[in-house]
């Protein structure tokens, strides 16, 4: 079985034999064969979550090379953001995502849902979100978010509290060949990718019917 559900973490996650990719963020913003282009660098020490962080300002642009850092089938997406806007400014902001027609992608969107979800040729074939979940949220206050998924469940956790998960979907054969880190304007800490699920809660009972599915209920 899974450990007991250690959200948010108290200290850096580090690596360990599931680990695809590990971003501390301290001394070095990416790794070697990672594009970056804008505003994009670190902060002064001591002024990430834990030490450093990733300060993406205007025009930034992170990614990497999906196959090497993303599996499909199952895993966890984790981080810190720090958003530099609030929650309900109508536009849909990225915390981790695979760009294109078949995609990934784990942010705020512009309803200030927070939304985790897989496409095919554009269109969603997997999604868990949470409404309105991110409308309250102030600028300069560190989130923790973390995405989970395999083939039965997916969920998505802030601050500790899961916050979506569905059942119903279907994942994506592939995915295409580009990870992007962030969004314009937020900061980013220590990001991990596993191969693996690492966090699970039981699965709520059934909305009633004519409600909408895939989200729980709302929480400040």
């Amino acid at each position: 079985g899974l450990p007991a559900l250690a959200l948010p973490p108290a200290q850096p996650l580090g690596r360990d034999d599931h680990t695809l990719l590990y971003l501390p963020f301290d001394e070095q913003a990416t790794p070697d064969g990672f594009f970056v282009t804008g505003e994009v660098g670190l902060s002064d020490a001591g002024a990430g979550r834990f030490g450093q962080s990733l300060v993406l300002g205007p025009g930034s642009y992170v990614a990497g090379p999906r196959s090497k850092y993303l599996a499909s089938p199952e895993g966890t997406l984790e981080l810190w953001v720090r958003p530099q806007w609030p929650g309900n400014d109508g536009a849909g902001h990225a915390f981790v995502s695979v760009p294109g027609w078949n995609g990934m992608w784990l942010g705020k969107d512009q309803y200030g849902h927070i939304s985790f979800s897989f496409a095919v040729n554009w269109g969603t074939v997997a999604r868990a979100w949470a409404d309105g979940y991110a409308n309250a949220w102030q600028p300069g206050v560190w989130r923790h978010v973390a995405a989970c998924w395999d083939e039965s469940l997916m969920q998505v956790f802030v601050d500790g509290k899961l916050v979506a998960c569905t059942q119903s979907f279907t994942l994506p054969p592939m995915l295409g060949p580009e990870l992007k880190l962030g969004d314009a304007m937020m900061e980013l800490d220590d990001l991990r990718i596993s191969d693996v699920v690492r966090y699970r809660l039981p699965v709520p009972q059934p909305a009633a019917p004519g409600s909408r599915g895939g989200t729980l209920p709302r929480s400040d």
